[in-house]
C-alpha cells in the first residue's frame, strides 16, 4: 500500500488515511498540507532544512533569491530504472518479456541476443521519459512539462492548490526515490489517468520520481505560499 506523510506531523501513514493514527490530524482540507515547521519530526536533514527555510522565508520584496522557487528541472535520474520497471508492467511488455525467457531455453544465442535489445529498448524509452520531465515552481505556481510528440504542460495557481502529498510505492521504496502528488480545490476527478513512466495518478500533477530533498523542498515551498 502507498504511504503519505502526515501533514501535520510528518510521519508515514497509509495513503488513504482521512485523519493521522499518531496526532489525529486531518489529511484534507486547504490545511492539511502544512507541516509544523517549528517542531517537525521527519529527521535531523529534514528538520536543519526546515528551519533555514523557516528563517527565510518567502517574500515578494525579493523574488530573485534562489532559496525560495525551484527553477526548471528534471526528476531524480534514479527514476529511469524505476520507469522501465513500471513499463515491464504492461501485459503486453510484460508477455513478450517473458516469451523472450522461455525462448532462451530453445535457442540461448538467438533470445538471448533479442531479450538484450528488448530491454535497452526498454530502457531508452525510459530514459527519453526522463530526458523530457521537467518541473518548476515560481512566483505563480507550480508548472510540470512532459511528453516528446505529445508534450503535455501543467501550469496551476498557488490559489488552487489544496493538497501537497509526499508518497511512495514499493517499488520507490527499492529505487529511494519518493513522489508528490499536488491536488486542487474543487477536482472532480475519480478516474486515474495515464502518466509518463507508466505510472497512474487521480492527482492534478504529479511528479513520478524525486529524491527525498526535492520532495521535501516542493512541498514546503507549495505548502508556506498557499498558507
Amino acid at each position: 500500500m502507498n504511504q503519505i506523510y502526515c501533514s501535520n506531523c510528518g510521519k508515514l501513514i497509509p495513503e488513504n488515511s482521512n485523519f493521522c493514527r499518531f496526532c489525529g490530524a486531518s489529511q484534507h482540507g486547504p490545511q492539511s498540507g502544512i507541516y509544523q515547521i517549528e517542531h517537525p519530526t521527519l529527521g535531523r536533514a529534514a528538520v536543519q532544512a526546515a528551519e533555514k527555510a523557516h528563517k527565510n522565508p518567502l517574500s515578494e520584496e525579493n523574488p530573485d533569491n534562489s532559496e525560495q522557487f525551484i527553477k526548471r528541472r528534471r526528476l531524480s535520474p534514479k527514476v529511469k530504472l524505476s520507469f522501465m520497471v513500471s513499463y515491464m508492467k504492461d501485459p503486453s511488455v510484460l508477455l513478450l518479456f517473458i516469451l523472450l525467457l522461455l525462448g532462451i531455453a530453445f535457442s540461448p544465442v538467438v533470445f538471448g541476443g533479442a531479450l538484450l535489445v528488448f530491454l535497452l529498448a526498454v530502457y531508452v524509452v525510459a530514459a527519453i521519459s526522463y530526458n523530457h520531465f521537467f518541473y518548476s515552481i515560481d512566483e505563480m505556481g507550480f508548472q510540470e512539462e512532459y511528453g516528446l510528440l505529445n508534450t503535455v504542460k501543467i501550469s496551476i495557481p498557488y490559489g488552487k492548490i489544496q493538497n501537497v502529498n509526499i508518497t511512495r510505492s514499493p517499488l520507490d521504496m527499492v529505487f529511494g526515490l519518493y513522489r508528490v502528488c499536488i491536488e486542487t480545490a474543487g477536482s472532480a476527478s475519480t478516474e486515474e489517468q495515464h502518466m509518463v513512466g507508466g505510472d497512474t495518478t487521480k492527482s492534478e500533477a504529479y511528479l513520478p520520481g524525486v529524491t527525498f530533498e526535492q520532495a521535501k523542498k516542493v512541498h514546503d515551498l507549495v505548502v508556506r505560499k498557499i498558507s
